[in-house]
C-alpha cells in the first residue's frame, strides 16, 4: 500500500510539474523579438497577409487564450509550424529524432564497453601505474565537465581536433557536404547506409566513415546536449 501511495504521489505531481513547464515554454517563445505572422511569411509578404496568419494562429487573441489554445493544440499531438522552416514541427521531430536516437545508442555501447569496465577496473584495491593513470585522467575530465557547460567543451574539441590538429572533420552535420544521404529506411545513417536498400554503391559506405567518429565522439561528449547533432541534421 505504501508503495502504491508513493507511486500514486510521484504521478501525480507529474500533472503541475508539466503545467510549469508547458507555461516557461510558451512564455519564453512568446518573449522571442518579432512577429511570428511576419517571420513566416517573410519580410516581403502583404499587411493583409501575415493579418490573416496572425488570426489563423490566433495571435490576434489575448495571451492567456493563446496559451490555452497550445494547450490544446498540444493535447491533440499538433505541435505546431516551424517559424524558420515553415514546416509541421512533428515532421521535423520525424525526420531529426534517429540521429539523436543514433547518438544515444552509441553513447551507450562506449558506456557499456569502455567506461563501465574502466570503473571497474579502477575500484579493485591495488594496481600499478596503469590504474593510477587512469584514476587521474578521469578524475580531472569529470574535474572539467563538471565545471564547464557541455556545449562549451563540444566546441573546445571541435577547436582543438579539427582547427587545430585537422584530425576530425568539421562541424557540418551528419555528412560531409559532397555526400548524399543513403536512402530513408530508419533514419539512421550507420544502419541504413548497410541495408541492401539503404544504399545503391559502396561510395555511401566510405562517405559515412569519417563523419561516424566525430558523431560518436560528440555523443560521449555531450551526451545530455543532444541539441547540437539534433539540430544539425539536414532536411531531407
Amino acid at each position: 500500500m505504501k508503495k502504491f501511495m508513493y507511486i500514486f504521489r510521484r504521478i501525480a505531481l507529474l500533472i503541475p510539474l508539466v503545467l510549469l513547464i508547458s507555461i516557461a515554454t510558451f512564455s519564453l517563445v512568446r518573449m522571442l523579438p518579432g512577429d511570428p505572422a511576419q517571420l513566416q511569411l517573410g519580410p516581403f509578404a502583404t499587411e493583409e497577409a501575415v493579418r490573416e496568419l496572425r488570426k489563423e494562429m490566433r495571435l490576434d487573441e489575448p495571451i492567456v487564450l493563446q496559451y490555452f489554445a497550445y494547450l490544446e493544440r498540444l493535447s491533440r499531438g499538433d505541435f505546431g509550424r516551424s517559424w524558420v522552416n515553415a514546416t509541421e514541427v512533428s515532421e521535423d521531430l520525424r525526420i531529426r529524432f534517429p540521429a539523436t536516437l543514433e547518438l544515444i545508442m552509441y553513447t551507450f555501447l562506449v558506456i557499456v564497453i569502455i567506461l563501465i569496465p574502466l570503473g571497474v577496473y579502477t575500484s579493485i584495491p591495488g594496481g600499478g601505474f596503469l590504474k593510477k593513470l587512469i584514476k587521474k585522467i578521469t578524475f580531472v575530465y569529470s574535474a572539467i565537465a563538471g565545471a564547464l557547460p557541455d556545449f562549451w567543451l563540444a566546441l573546445i574539441f571541435i577547436y582543438i581536433l579539427f582547427t587545430k590538429l585537422a584530425i576530425a572533420p568539421g562541424p557540418v552535420g551528419r555528412l560531409s557536404i559532397m555526400s548524399s544521404p543513403p536512402t530513408f529506411i530508419t533514419g539512421m545513417y550507420t544502419i541504413d547506409a548497410f541495408i541492401p536498400k539503404g544504399i545503391p554503391t559502396a561510395t555511401d559506405r566510405r562517405a559515412l566513415t569519417k563523419p561516424t567518429k566525430i558523431s560518436t565522439r560528440g555523443a560521449a561528449i555531450t551526451l545530455e546536449n543532444i541539441s547540437i547533432p539534433f539540430s544539425s541534421v539536414p532536411n531531407q
